[in-house]
């Protein structure tokens, strides 16, 4: 919720308008402000990433993959580390660039 009473303030980079701390998005020109931002290089860090953990896991599953196949805990073992090798490279990249923000002009639209 915006406090009217809030004293602080941001301004936009391309309209220069002045606006609360905690918007989102500018009122009058429709630049989006994006916390926690990845850039491109980053990226492609965490896709570097998961292919590695990806290797790590799955390279020993195939030399055991009849004894794996016959134990569900092992398969829900598997699946959970190939979800985590998914989601923790990211997760780390958010938290990493906490007060990583930036302003991305919104293309205009008729």
């Amino acid at each position: 919720m915006i406090n009217p009473h809030d004293t602080q303030l941001q301004t936009c980079p391309f309209c220069s308008s002045k606006l609360p701390k905690n918007v989102k998005r500018c009122h009058y020109c429709g630049a989006l402000r994006l916390d926690n931002y990845i850039n491109s290089s980053q990226k492609r860090v965490i896709s570097y990433i998961r292919v590695f953990l990806y290797i790590i896991i799955l390279v020993p599953t195939a030399f055991f993959i009849k004894e794996i196949m016959q134990s569900m805990a092992s398969i829900f073992t598997l699946i959970t580390l190939l979800l985590i090798a998914f989601f923790l490279p990211k997760i780390y990249f958010l938290k990493k660039n906490k007060l990583n923000t930036i302003w991305k002009k919104r293309p205009f639209i008729l």
